[in-house]
């Protein structure tokens, strides 16, 4: 593969089947679990790659949106992932706090009489910037080369975003019994200033549910240990996804890191995900 530095990490097919994990809990408590450690093996393999082909088409139609920060223009996005969460039926608010500039959240409901705290899954919608000069294919074109999907942001980190998508509307098509609340939040501006979380903290904060988990794209701590964060809502940090690679480095508010990608030569020019195999 041509291109300097260009990793081939196959992280949107790892985020989508590595998120099948959230149906572990998802059935009622009393029923009795398949030997598969995990429920999404319940669901027909017809059915399983009738999401893997709605993820990919998705995934491209996500990738071709400019979300460059700045300006962010997230709002675009924003309405792209509340269209299939009203034709799904799922519960979703958007909250534009500046023009132009919005959060998206969803949430299916538990269904037990005693929930658990709920999980969170984050993710942001904003990319950094890109030159097309370094890139085989344009960075927003969802273009598809030897099995991998091409666009700034296939792997930071509108993947793993669309991951957390599918998850949701999984859970509500298979008609999972939640014994806690599932919360899919995506912010703007991860990438230069926070505002969108900072927002969200600030004029929603009811809305995070005292979350006890919360997945999200990995950072690097000081210790040199990656984890995922949310700092100031009090949940205990989960176990992440998303597969290494990258330079991260600690930020300082609700999100996992701030990196500046202007593609210098030799560095890493192009992000693409590899498609899910069968």
């Amino acid at each position: 593969m041509s291109g300097a530095g260009v990793q081939r990490i196959c992280t949107f097919r790892n985020a989508l089947f590595r998120l099948h994990a959230l149906f572990l809990t998802a059935f009622a408590a009393g029923e009795t679990r398949s030997p598969d450690p995990l429920a999404s093996a319940r669901v027909p393999s017809d059915r399983q790659a009738q999401y893997y082909d709605t993820a990919v088409r998705w995934m491209q139609e996500y990738l071709r949106m400019d979300t460059t920060n700045p300006p962010g223009n997230e709002l675009r996005a924003a309405t792209f992932f509340k269209t299939i969460l009203d034709q799904e039926g799922i519960e979703n608010r958007i909250f534009e706090y500046q023009p132009g500039r919005a959060n998206l959240w969803a949430r299916p409901p538990h269904a037990s009489g005693t929930a658990k705290r709920p999980i969170i899954l984050l993710n942001h919608m904003d990319v950094v910037t890109s030159d097309a000069s370094h890139w085989k294919v344009p960075p927003f074109s969802g273009q598809v080369v030897d099995g991998a999907i091409y666009g700034r942001a296939a792997q930071d980190m509108k993947n793993e975003g669309l991951a957390q998508l599918v998850v949701m509307v999984m859970l509500k098509r298979e008609k999972a019994v939640l014994d806690r609340d599932v919360i899919f939040l995506a912010v703007s501006d991860e990438e230069a200033g926070d505002t969108g979380t900072d927002w969200m903290i600030a004029n929603r904060r009811e809305l995070l549910g005292n979350a006890e988990f919360l997945i999200n794209e990995r950072r690097r701590e000081p210790s040199g240990k990656r984890q995922g964060a949310l700092h100031r809502c009090g949940c205990r940090r989960a176990p992440l996804l998303a597969a290494p690679g990258g330079a991260w480095t600690p930020g300082a508010r609700f999100g996992p890191h701030r990196r500046v990608d202007t593609e210098p030569a030799g560095a890493r020019a192009q992000s693409h995900s590899c498609l899910p195999s069968a």
